[in-house]
């Protein structure tokens, strides 16, 4: 009877786990993928989505060189817009940590701008 709980209670557990993990997943997510300048030289990527009553911001722990380029040459040609940002569509696992991102603050020096937490990606392309 004992083996036969335990058993029971493993199973349970599993199935919780999967669940909870299968909820932290985005899969073909539209989004857009946005530059924070920290200071001169310095420069910090972040996904963002809107939704209905609420935006959310992710940082992208594995993001590569090519997409920071692309983001950061797109907000340069569009800075005299209101959206710089680059529209993306992105698969990926969110984390339980989060990265602060920080912008230039008095003296080009960094200053503490919000947190996003953490994602990473497993697939990620320009719309």
């Amino acid at each position: 009877m004992k083996h036969f709980f335990m058993t029971m209670l493993a199973v349970g557990a599993t199935s919780c786990q999967s669940d909870e993990l299968s909820a932290l997943r985005l899969v073909d997510q539209p989004g857009f993928l946005e530059v924070a300048v920290c200071s001169r030289g310095c420069y910090q990527y972040f996904l963002s989505v809107s939704r209905p009553n609420t935006a959310e911001r992710w940082f992208p722990v594995n993001l590569d060189k090519e997409l920071q380029q692309a983001a950061l040459d797109y907000a340069i040609a569009n800075q005299v817009t209101t959206d710089n940002r680059l529209p993306v569509v992105f698969t990926g696992t969110l984390l339980t940590d989060s990265t602060t991102i920080k912008t230039a603050g008095a003296d080009d020096v960094p200053v503490p701008a919000f947190k996003a937490r953490n994602i990473e990606l497993t697939g990620i392309r320009k719309r």
